[in-house]
C-alpha cells in the first residue's frame, strides 16, 4: 500500500484543552492563577480554527514577556500546523533554549522533522520527550510514524501498541498500524485496525483508501470497489483512491471504467507512476500497443525499477515475437523482486516458447510455490510438462487450472492436446470442440482439432479445420504442416509438398513437416533428399520413435543394415510397441541371417497387431528358414484370409506345399502368384524355381525347363539351386543342369555359381580340402551365398568325422582373414604366447584368433585371425579430425574393459602394450591385438627385446619383468596420445638413451591446462614411477565410467536426475566419494569440449549439439495471460 510522505503524516491535532489550561494559568512555580488577556483571547480564536489571529494574539503576549516558554511551544506548534516550519522551529528552538527539557517543545519539534522528512533529528527529540514523559501519547505515535516511514516496522509496531493500550480509540494510531501491518503482509490484522479506525471515523478518506486497497491485496474486489467509491464520494478528488479503484477496475476486467479513473488520478497528478503503469495494462489489454508503449515508458522514467511496468513492457514485446528483447525485460523485473509471481510465470513462458524447459520449469515452479492456484502459472507447467512428454504430470496441472476456471478455452485447449499425445482422443476431442464453442476463431484449437483428426484418419474432418486454421493465419507453419501430411496420406504428393515446403519457410525446424517431407521423398525414392529432412527433425526432436524407424527403413532399402539396425534399435527403445520399426528391423534381422532375433521381432508384432498381414508373410518366411513348417503354414493362411491377393504369402505357402509333398496345393498357389501383377522379379524368380522344381519332382521336364530357361535368361547361377534338390543320377533334368552349369564354369571360373559346382563335385569326391577351398572363394565373392554355406556346413561335418579339425566357420563369412607371419625364429615363443592365449580370451574388444598353421618352406608360424579396417590407433587419429572429448572417453573406456577382462576374469599380462597393439574396425570399436608377450600373471617372464620405449614402464626399462601395473602405466601413455592426438614424448628433443634415462628418473609427457581433468588425474595416476601406486585397471574402468556417469547426470534436467537418483537409491557411482566431485568432473569436462585442446591435424574437438522437441509440437504460442497486479 505504501503512505504518502507529504500529505499522510501521523495526526496529532493541536489538544486544545491543555492549551487552555496552559494559557490561562502561569507555571510560574507557587504563584496564584490570575488571567492573561492576550493568551485568553488567543484561545478562542484557536478554538475556532482561526490559528493566523491566534499567532497575532500570541505575538503581543511574547512583546510583554519574550521568554514565556509555554506561549513560544503553542505558537511554534501553531506554525506547524499553517505548515510555516521554518518559524515553526524558530520558536521551538528558542523554547528549548530556555528549557531543555521542555516535553512539548521536544515533542511538537519531532513532528516538524518529521514533516520535512529529517527523520534523524525527529527521533532525536521524539526519544527526548519520551524519556521525560513515557506515556506521551502523541510523541509515541509520532515516533511509530518515523519508524514506519524508515521501514522499521517492528519499532514502528512496538510504539504504535503502546499508544492503543493507552488509548484504545486513537483513530490515527489505528489507521497508522494497519498500515505497517499491510505492509507486513498481515493484512487480516491491518483490516482489523483500519475497521476500528473507520467505526470511530467513518468519513476518513485516507483510511477509506488504504482499506480499500487491503481488500484489493485480498482479491476482495467487491469491498475494495465499495470502500474506494466512498472516499471519492467524501472527496472525488483524491487521486490516490481513484488511481487504486482504477486498478480494481482493470483486475475485474471493466477497462473502460479503469480508463476513466486513471485518467482523472493523472490529470490530478501527471506523474503518478502507479496510475500510468496501471493504464498502460489497461491498454495493452484492449490492444492498444501504442499507447501501452507510451505509458510504460513513462511509468519507468519516473520509476525504473517497477517490476509490473517492466512485466508489462515485456507482454507487449512478446506479443511483437520478440522473445529475447523480452527476456531480458523480466530479467530485469526478477533482479528487482525475486519473488514476482507475474514476472516468473511470463518468464518461464518465454523459456518454453524458445525450448528451454528445464530452465522454464524453474521459474513456474517457483511462481506456483509463492501462488498455489495461479491459473497462468498451471497452464503453462502443463504445457512444459507437454513439451517434456510428461504427460500426466501436465494432465494433472491442466485439470487443475479447469476447476479455478473450467470455461477457459485456453486450458480446454491445452487438456485436449494432452489427451491426445496419450492416446485418449475422445477426450481430447470433446475439450477441442468445447474451447471451439467458447473461441470459435481460434486458429490454435482448430489446427489441433484438425491434427487430431489426421491422426484418427479423419482426412475430410482434419482438411476442413486446417483449412479454417489457415484462412484466419495463413503462415500457421503447424496447420500447413498436418495438411501437407493428409495430402500425403491420401496419396497427393504434389498438395503435400507444396503445404510442407510452405511450412518449413516460416518454420525450418516444423518437425511434423519434415518427417512428412522425408516420407514423401522416401514413396518418391528420393532417398538422399528423405535421410536429410529426417536427420533435421532428429536433431530437433532426438525422442521421436517414428522419425526413427523411417529412417531405418530408408537406410534398409539402401542396404546400409548397420545404419538401419541402429535406428531401429533407437526407434524401439523409445517405443517397444512400434510396430513398423519390429517389422523393418525384423527384415534387417533376415538379411543379417540372424533368423532367431528376426522371428522374436515379428512376434513381438504381432503381439501388438494380430491381423498385420505384412508381419504375418514375414514371420512365415522366417519359419520356412527355420524349418518350423506347420507355424509358417499357419501364419500363411491367416494372411491369406485377411488378403486374398497378397503375392509374397502365396508364394512361400506354395514353397511349403512343396515340402510337404502336396505338389497340386503347392501347384494352385504358384500359379494364382504368377497371375498376380507384380514388379518384383526376385520374388518372380522365386516362384519359378519353386514351381520348376514342383515340375521335376512330377516329371514334367518340359515345363519345369520353361521355368528354368525363363530364370536363367536373367540369372545363370540360380539354376545351381535345380542340381542341388537332386538325388538321382539318371534324372535327366539333372543332367541337362549339370551340363548348363559345367559351361557356365567354362564361360565365368569366377562365378560364385561356378566355384560352388567345382566344390559340390571334389565333395562328391570325397576329396573334402578342395571343395572347402572352392567354397571359400565363392563366399569371399558373395558372403551369404546360401547354396555355398550348406555345402561348407555339411563339409565341415565330414571333416570332424574324418578327424580332421574343422576350420572356424566364422573365418570368411563374416571377417575377412588376416595373416601374420613371423619371419624370425625367436618369434616361434610370441607365437606358443598366441597358442597359450587364444582360447583364454573371448572377450569383445580383444582380437580373435582362428587358428594356426606353419609355411612349409620357412617354418614360420602363420596366424589366422580378425582383420580390422579401421587400423592402428595412428592410421585412426589420423583419419579423423573431429573427436570429441566424449567419444576420446568412449575408446578410452572400450580399452580399459579389454584391461580389465586380461588383468581381472583370467589374470593375463599383456607385456607389450602400445598405440601398435591398439586396433579399430570400421565402427570404431577398440581392440587389443598382439598378443605374443601374453602371460599368465603367475609366470614370472621378461621381455627379451622390440619394446617400444615411450609406452614401456620405467621398471621394465631397468630390467624388471612385466606385470599388470607395467601394463597400467602403458594405457596412461596410450591414453596421452588419445587424448592430445600427439605420442608421448615427442617435445623432447634427446636421444634414446637420454630419454630412457629422463623416463627412469620420472619425466613424462607435458599435459596442457585445457585437458578435461577426468583425463588428467587418470594418466597422472597411471604413470606413477611407483608401480604400486597406479590404479588397478578395474579402478581405471571405474574412473572413466564414474566420469561418463557424472556427465550423463548433469546433462540432465533437475526432475530426470531426481527420478535417476531415486530409481538407483543413491548407488550410481563405482568409486568411493566420486559423486562429492562428480559435478566437478562433468563441468570441467563439458567446458574443455567446447574449448577442446589445439594439437595437430590428427586431433582437434568438436562441441556435440542438442535439441529437443516433441514429435508432433505444437505451435509456439504464449499462454493466454492477463497480467495481475505484482
Amino acid at each position: 500500500m505504501g503512505s504518502s510522505k507529504s500529505s499522510n503524516k501521523y495526526d496529532n491535532t493541536l489538544e486544545t484543552d491543555s492549551i487552555g489550561s496552559e494559557l490561562f494559568f502561569s507555571d510560574d512555580e507557587g504563584s496564584e492563577a490570575h488571567p492573561l488577556p492576550y493568551e485568553a483571547q488567543a484561545l478562542e480564536y484557536i478554538l475556532d480554527d482561526d490559528y493566523e489571529q491566534g499567532i497575532i494574539l500570541l505575538n503581543k503576549a511574547l512583546e510583554v514577556d519574550p521568554k514565556k516558554v509555554f506561549v513560544l511551544v503553542y505558537r511554534g506548534k501553531l506554525h506547524h500546523m499553517l505548515k510555516n516550519h521554518d518559524q515553526a522551529l524558530a520558536d521551538l528552538d528558542k523554547a528549548l533554549e530556555i528549557d531543555p527539557i521542555n516535553a512539548s517543545a521536544l515533542e511538537y519539534r519531532g513532528e516538524v522533522y518529521y514533516d520535512l522528512e529529517n527523520y534523524e533529528q525527529a527521533l532525536a527529540d521524539l526519544d527526548k520527550a519520551l524519556e521525560i514523559d513515557p506515556e506521551n501519547v502523541s510523541a509515541l505515535g509520532c515516533r511509530g510514524a518515523v519508524q514506519y516511514d524508515l521501514g522499521n516496522c517492528d519499532q514502528a509496531l512496538a510504539d504504535l501498541d503502546k499508544v492503543l493500550e493507552i488509548d484504545p480509540v486513537n483513530a490515527s494510531a489505528l489507521e497508522y498500524r494497519g498500515a505497517v501491518h499491510y505492509n507486513l503482509g498481515n493484512y487480516i490484522q491491518a483490516l482489523e485496525d483500519l475497521d476500528k479506525a473507520l467505526e470511530i471515523n467513518p468519513i476518513n478518506v485516507t483510511t477509506l483508501g488504504y482499506r480499500g486497497v487491503t481488500h484489493y491485496i485480498l482479491s476482495n474486489y467487491d469491498q475494495a470497489l465499495l470502500d474506494l467509491n466512498k472516499a471519492l464520494d467524501i472527496n472525488p478528488t483524491s487521486a490516490f483512491a481513484l488511481k487504486y479503484r482504477g486498478a480494481v477496475h482493470y483486475i475485474l476486467s471493466n477497462y473502460d471504467q479503469a480508463l476513466l479513473d486513471l485518467n482523472k488520478a493523472l490529470d490530478i497528478n501527471p506523474t503518478s507512476a502507479f496510475a500510468l503503469k496501471y493504464r498502460g495494462a489497461v491498454h495493452y489489454s484492449l490492444n492498444n500497443y501504442n499507447q501501452t508503449l507510451v505509458d510504460l515508458d513513462m511509468a519507468l522514467k519516473i520509476d525504473p525499477e517497477d517490476t509490473f511496468a517492466i512485466a508489462c513492457r515485456g507482454a507487449v514485446n512478446l506479443n511483437n515475437c520478440d522473445k529475447y528483447q523480452n527476456l531480458y525485460t523480466y530479467n530485469q523485473v526478477l533482479n528487482i523482486d525475486p519473488k514476482s509471481v507475474p514476472a516468473l510465470i511470463c518468464r518461464g513462458n518465454v523459456y518454453q516458447m524458445l525450448g528451454n524447459n528445464d530452465r522454464a520449469l524453474i521459474d513456474i515452479n517457483k511462481a506456483i510455490e509463492i501462488d498455489q492456484d495461479n491459473v497462468n502459472a498451471l497452464g503453462i507447467r502443463s504445457i512444459i510438462y507437454r513439451n517434456l512428454k510428461n504427460y500426466e504430470q501436465a494432465l494433472i496441472d491442466i485439470n487443475k487450472a479447469l476447476e479455478i476456471d473450467p470455461e477457459n478455452a485456453s486450458s480446454l485447449e491445452h487438456r485436449g492436446r494432452v489427451y491426445q499425445f496419450l492416446g485418449n482422443y475422445d477426450d481430447a476431442l470433446v475439450d477441442l470442440n468445447k474451447s471451439i464453442e467458447i473461441e470459435p476463431e481460434c486458429q490454435f484449437a482448430l489446427g489441433y482439432r484438425g491434427d487430431l483428426h489426421r491422426m484418427l484418419g479423419n482426412y475430410n474432418e482434419s482438411l476442413s479445420d486446417l483449412d479454417k486454421s489457415l484462412k484466419i493465419e495463413p503462415d500457421n507453419a503447424f496447420a500447413l504442416a498436418s495438411r501437407g501430411d493428409v495430402y500425403r496420406q491420401l496419396g497427393n504428393y504434389d498438395k503435400a509438398l507444396s503445404d510442407l515446403n510452405q511450412a518449413l519457410k516460416i518454420d525450418s525446424e516444423e518437425t511434423l513437416a519434415l518427417t512428412a517431407r522425408g516420407i514423401v521423398y522416401k514413396q518418391l525414392k528420393n532417398y538422399d533428399q528423405a535421410l536429410a529432412d529426417l536427420n533435421m527433425a532428429l536433431k530437433i526432436d532426438q525422442e521421436s520413435a517414428n522419425i526413427f524407424a523411417v529412417r531405418g527403413e530408408i537406410y534398409k532399402l539402401l542396404n546400409n543394415y548397420d545404419q538401419a539396425k541402429a535406428n531401429l534399435d533407437r526407434a524401439l527403445e523409445i517405443d517397444p510397441h512400434n510396430v513398423p520399426a519390429l517389422t523393418t528391423r525384423s527384415k534387417v534381422y533376415e538379411l543379417l541371417d540372424n533368423y532367431d532375433q528376426a522371428k522374436a521381432d515379428l512376434d513381438r508384432a504381432l503381439d501388438i497387431d494380430s491381423s498385420n498381414v505384412s508381419a504375418l508373410a514375414a514371420r512365415a518366411s522366417i519359419n520356412r528358414i527355420l524349418h518350423n513348417y506347420e507355424h509358417e503354414l499357419g501364419d500363411l493362411n491367416k494372411a491369406l484370409e485377411i488378403d486374398q491377393q497378397n503375392k509374397p504369402a502365396l508364394a512361400i505357402r506354395g514353397d511349403i506345399y512343396k515340402k510337404f509333398g502336396d505338389y497340386d496345393l503347392a501347384l494352385a498357389d504358384f500359379d494364382k502368384a504368377l497371375n498376380i501383377d507384380s514388379k518384383d522379379n526376385k520374388l518372380d524368380e522365386f516362384i519359378l524355381v519353386r514351381r520348376g522344381i514342383v515340375l521335376s519332382l512330377l516329371k514334367d521336364y518340359e515345363k519345369a525347363l520353361i521355368d528354368l530357361n525363363r530364370i536363367m535368361k536373367t540369372n545363370p547361377g540360380i539354376g545351381l539351386r535345380y542340381e542341388l534338390y537332386g538325388n538321382d543320377d539318371n534324372n535327366e533334368l539333372h543332367q541337362m543342369l549339370r551340363e548348363t552349369l559345367v559351361d557356365l564354369y567354362k564361360t565365368d571360373p569366377e562365378d560364385p555359381s561356378a566355384l560352388t559346382l567345382r566344390g559340390h563335385i571334389f565333395r562328391m569326391l570325397g576329396k573334402y580340402e578342395e571343395a572347402l577351398n572352392e567354397i571359400e572363394l565363392a563366399l569371399c565373392l558373395d558372403q551369404n551365398y546360401s547354396y555355398a554355406l550348406e555345402i561348407r556346413d555339411e563339409l565341415c561335418e565330414l571333416r570332424k568325422k574324418h578327424g580332421v579339425n574343422a576350420t572356424n566357420v566364422e573365418v570368411s563369412r563374416s571377417i575377412y582373414a588376416a595373416f601374420e607371419a613371423f619371419a624370425d625364429s625367436h618369434r616361434s615363443l610370441d607365437a606358443r604366447g598366441y597358442l597359450e592365449c587364444r582360447n583364454t580370451i573371448v572377450e569383445p574388444n580383444v582380437i580373435r584368433i582362428y587358428g594356426f598353421s606353419r609355411d612349409p618352406s620357412t617354418k614360420d608360424y602363420i596366424i589366422v585371425m580378425q582383420y580390422l579396417e579401421g587400423g592402428d590407433l595412428h592410421s585412426f587419429f589420423s583419419g579423423r579430425k573431429g573427436l570429441d572429448w566424449k567419444k576420446k572417453l568412449s575408446i578410452l573406456l572400450n580399452i580399459a574393459h579389454s584391461l580389465v577382462t586380461m588383468h581381472v576374469l583370467i589374470s593375463l599380462v599383456h607385456g607389450d602394450f602400445h598405440p601398435g597393439n591398439i586396433l579399430f574396425d570400421k565402427d570404431d570399436n577398440a581392440f587389443i591385438a598382439d598378443l605374443g608377450l601374453c602371460r599368465h600373471a603367475s609366470h614370472d617372464f621378461k621381455p627379451k627385446q622390440g619394446f617400444v620405449l615411450q609406452y614401456t614402464a620405467p621398471e621394465i626399462l631397468h630390467g624388471g619383468r612385466n606385470t599388470m601395473a607395467s601394463d597400467i602405466y602403458s594405457f596412461g601413455m596410450i591414453m596421452f596420445e588419445v587424448v592430445t592426438g600427439e605420442m608421448p614424448f615427442t617435445d623432447y628433443n634427446c636421444n634414446i638413451d637420454e630419454l630412457r634415462a629422463s623416463i627412469c628418473q620420472g619425466t613424462r609427457p607435458k599435459v596442457t591446462k585445457n585437458i578435461p581433468i577426468a583425463f588428467t588425474l587418470l594418466m597422472e595416476k597411471c604413470w606413477d614411477n611407483d608401480p604400486r601406486k597406479r590404479p588397478c585397471a578395474s579402478n581405471v574402468k571405474n574412473w572413466l565410467e564414474d566420469t561418463q556417469k557424472a556427465i550423463e547426470l548433469y546433462s540432465m534436467s533437475l526432475s530426470e536426475r531426481a527420478q535417476y537418483e531415486s530409481e538407483h537409491k543413491g548407488k550410481i557411482f563405482e568409486l568411493k566419494r566420486f559423486e562429492e566431485i562428480g559435478d566437478y568432473i562433468a563441468e570441467n569436462f563439458l567446458l574443455c569440449n567446447e574449448n577442446p585442446v589445439i594439437v595437430n591435424s590428427s586431433s582437434s574437438s568438436s562441441s556435440p549439439s542438442s535439441s529437443s522437441s516433441s514429435s508432433s509440437p505444437p505451435p509456439k504460442r504464449i499462454f493466454t495471460l492477463k497480467i495481475p497486479e505484482s
